[in-house]
């Protein structure tokens, strides 16, 4: 998985930089400048080493970060969303059994949701009541190709995501009853109902023939 900076959102730069992964060993400055040109392996953030002052510099000024799998032949097949600062993407691992016409090879389906910006984990995947090193990903239950994750906007303000039959409670999104001013915003475990919201909108097309 990928993660690229875009230095140009809003318009087209000068001159494209082309983009490579750093070695998968670089991981501490050790008294170099971070390259804007480079990815940097983020592997070790994702799967619960405590962050610093190199890791920060790279993944902030370097040209973005990526992450490896364990398992052997794990790919990401399906579309990543980002919400509210959480990439969220699922993966699929083949058993490497032998397989028959009627039966394919099931694998093991994986969900991850990474802080975008630190490659960490962020949200609490094994329902223990904390985000740590065990959170950066989960098995699902169910086998083959999992889809596209899928945020759900509840009634109540909390959030949800699914993945197919399955879900997930996204708990950064704790309600208090506080308004306006009284609600603390540099604490991020706490949120009005009206934080985060969805935005909807209809694009007209003039058909010309």
């Amino acid at each position: 998985m990928y993660v690229i900076h875009d230095f140009h959102p809003y318009s087209a730069p000068a001159t494209y930089t082309v983009v490579t992964e750093a070695p998968e060993t670089k991981t501490s400055l050790n008294g170099d400048q971070p390259d804007p040109t480079k990815l940097y392996n983020a592997t070790a953030l994702m799967n619960g080493t405590p962050m610093n002052a190199d890791y920060q510099q790279m993944l902030k000024r370097g040209a973005g970060w990526y992450v490896t799998f364990d398992s052997i032949g794990e790919k990401v097949l399906s579309e990543s969303i980002t919400f509210s600062g959480a990439l969220i993407f699922t993966t699929f691992s083949p058993t490497g059994e032998s397989t028959t016409v009627c039966g394919p090879d099931k694998g093991t389906s994986r969900v991850y949701a990474l802080n975008l910006e630190w490659a960490t984990p962020i949200l609490d995947l094994d329902n223990d009541g904390d985000v740590d090193e065990e959170d950066g990903k989960t098995s699902l239950a169910h086998s083959g190709i999992a889809p596209r994750p899928v945020v759900i906007f509840r009634s109540d303000g909390g959030k949800t995501i699914a993945i197919g039959t399955e879900t997930i409670e996204d708990n950064r999104f704790k309600v208090t009853e506080c308004t306006g001013d009284d609600c603390p915003e540099d604490d991020n475990t706490y949120c009005k109902l009206d934080c985060v919201k969805p935005e909807y909108w209809r694009q007209n097309e003039k058909i010309i023939k």
